[in-house]
């Protein structure tokens, strides 16, 4: 089930960049992000209902909502400002950096949480595969430029929130999470749409920004969400951040085959970094060596010390 939560979480951040750029094109962004959690609010209150998952309001319960809100809300609403003028491969390699950022917060913030060294390696080689991959794009000026600024904004509040949501003791249902935080949202959306635009928006149904609306609330914030709490509450937040280092490469092709977009010979190499940084982080190698132990002869197995045995099986607990 983790497995198959992170892999949702990686398609929808994913396709999630595109989809933003494509809504916020045809509506003002407030309006954009505000119909999507309105539509997203709806869903998931009726899947509640039907399947009579709890909703809690006592003050451990309202104050986990609180942290979703400082990315459903925070996070979400800089990062559509932003796409205005930052272009959706660039939005989602900004948020490539997250994992730095979590896990530095979660050092600071998480009773026992540290970056082996191996992890800040591999780091440091997915971020490199990042620059590689986007380089040209990280060349900008005057709009851009601010539009960088309110997308690194974005990343530190996500960051922040999944973990302050991963320290809090209390662990609501992923929807109940997920429906309190866009609940708790809401009321921010209308009140910016009301002091920015206060325009009723015309929706037409050949519209590709509405049908981007559609598929990021019920795709993007429904299951997006429940898949993101969920896997948070498995995992740590650095490694659920993880997946920001895939999803870069994911959008790149996305844009190639939906809008025309070309790629150029660097993403092979900056690919190749991602992945091995990903690996390296993961400690496939070891593990790997692990799991073909009993087909290995002595002389070729690679002992591993009792502090790498631990942390080999919290994460394989972690992932089951």
């Amino acid at each position: 089930m983790v497995i198959l939560a992170y892999a949702m979480v990686i398609l929808v951040w994913s396709t999630t960049p595109l989809g933003v750029v494509w809504s916020s094109q045809s509506f003002h962004p407030t309006v954009a992000v505000g119909l999507r959690m309105t539509i997203a609010a709806i869903v998931t209150g009726v899947v509640i209902r039907l399947y009579r998952i709890p909703l809690h309001w006592d003050r451990d319960s309202l104050y986990s909502y609180l942290c979703g809100t400082m990315g459903v809300f925070g996070a979400m609403m800089l990062t559509y400002f932003a796409s205005k003028t930052v272009p959706s491969g660039l939005i989602s390699v900004m948020y490539g950096l997250s994992p730095i950022m979590s896990g530095l917060l979660g050092v600071y913030l998480l009773d026992g949480a540290r970056f082996q060294k191996s992890q800040w390696l591999a780091l440091g080689l997915a971020i490199s595969g990042l620059a590689t991959v986007f380089g040209k794009d990280l060349h900008a000026s005057g709009a851009i430029a601010f539009g960088l600024l309110l997308v690194l904004g974005a990343v530190a509040l996500f960051s922040l929130s999944g973990v302050l949501l991963k320290k809090q003791k209390a662990t609501p249902h992923p929807l109940a999470l997920t429906f309190g935080s866009i609940l708790l949202a809401l009321p921010g959306y209308f009140i910016l749409w009301a002091l920015m635009d206060g325009e009723i928006p015309q929706i037409t149904l050949n519209d590709r920004g509405l049908w981007a609306v559609v598929y990021l609330a019920l795709v993007g914030s429904v299951l997006g969400f429940f898949a993101y709490y969920y896997v948070l509450q498995k995992l740590q937040p650095s490694t659920v951040a993880m997946a920001t280092l895939v999803t870069p490469v994911l959008a790149l092709l996305l844009g190639v085959t939906l809008n025309d977009e070309t790629i150029h010979p660097t993403v092979l190499l900056g690919g190749c970094l991602i992945l091995l940084g990903l690996a390296l982080y993961f400690d496939l190698p070891r593990k790997t060596l692990r799991w073909l132990r009993p087909l290995s002869t002595p002389a070729l197995v690679i002992p591993l010390s009792e502090e790498e045995n631990k942390r080999t099986d919290q994460q394989s607990a972690g992932e089951v």
